[in-house]
């Protein structure tokens, strides 16, 4: 079953520190996993998967 989203695409709920996302971001980009990136900052597993997904498909890698 797919999580709703709002008009924006993010994810409800979704409210993080910016600087936690960028963090995140980084940190996938250099290869770390979404497991070790979600438990390294404290965040669900899936947040994280769901910010790579947006961040690739920002970047035209989707």
């Amino acid at each position: 079953m797919a999580a709703n989203r709002t008009n924006s695409g993010e994810a409800p709920n979704a409210e993080h520190n910016p600087s936690i996302r960028e963090e995140a971001v980084l940190l996938l980009r250099r290869g770390v996993t979404n497991r070790v990136v979600a438990e390294h900052l404290g965040i669900p597993r899936g947040t994280v998967g769901w910010w790579r997904h947006r961040d690739r498909k920002q970047r035209g890698e989707t």
